[in-house]
């Protein structure tokens, strides 16, 4: 008897999906409707300005290490299509005969499957995950990711003191009505004239100190790994895919 292998076609356009979780988390933080992807610059005009300053650390910290936890989902997924870019993902035998619904259940199963044989994989540590694409991020990107996994480890294991100065960078569009930037609260005359500019920011959170985390660092993180980092890797599993022979197959 011949068995035929199941060549599965994937796309990277799934890997987009962890943009809406990590949405949601800053949504929930800032208790406020958020506008769809492709307006997160309005993210920075959302603030929650009646916490007190415990209260927003504690708040803010919750929801960082949740947007972290899908970013680590995020490249969990995103290893895997660079692993089928590299060698198409093939699925022999079929265990029974499949109408063409019960055979994309069962194919999103196995691609389900692996993915979270990578997630779970003790030998990848969040650095090890990263490592993977950085030939597709610049010096930027590198800095900003390892930033946000020190902040990360700071707030889970270290008692929110880190060992060592933490940067946290971020890259977002600032809000501005003729010369001056708007923030939170702020009016605008009629016929202002509105622009968007991208700004890089940095904080530091000094060593042996409590980490005082805001929740527009948590937006601005958000938005960076949405607009800056997750398109980086995005595009270069792509790459990989169109540098395959053709007659591959695999991820489009």
């Amino acid at each position: 008897m011949t068995t035929k292998s199941t060549n599965v076609q994937l796309s990277l356009d799934s890997l987009y999906q962890i943009n809406g979780t990590i949405a949601l988390h800053v949504q929930d933080l800032l208790n406020d409707p958020l506008p769809g992807e492709t307006d997160q610059a309005r993210f920075t005009l959302f603030a929650k300005t009646d916490w007190t300053p415990d209260q927003e650390t504690r708040e803010a910290s919750k929801a960082f290490r949740a947007v972290m936890a899908d970013f680590v989902n995020f490249l969990d997924k995103a290893i895997f299509f660079k692993q089928c870019a590299v060698q198409p993902l093939e699925i022999s035998p079929l265990p029974k005969s499949m109408s063409a619904g019960e055979l994309t259940v069962y194919l999103q199963g196995q691609v389900d499957e692996r993915i979270l044989a990578i997630a779970r994989d003790q030998r990848l540590t969040n650095p090890k995950k990263l490592a993977e694409f950085e030939e597709g991020l610049d010096d930027w990107a590198r800095a900003t990711t390892s930033g946000y996994f020190s902040l990360r480890r700071c707030l889970e294991h270290h008692f929110q003191r880190p060992d060592k100065d933490i940067e946290f960078l971020v890259r977002v569009p600032t809000v501005r009505a003729g010369d001056q930037d708007l923030g939170p609260g702020d009016s605008v005359e009629s016929g202002a004239m509105i622009t968007l500019l991208p700004t890089v920011r940095m904080r530091i959170f000094p060593a042996n100190q409590p980490v005082q985390l805001k929740a527009q660092d948590v937006v601005d993180a958000a938005v960076t790994l949405i607009q800056v980092i997750n398109p980086q890797i995005v595009e270069y599993v792509r790459r990989i895919r169109d540098e395959r022979k053709p007659e591959q197959g695999g991820v489009t």
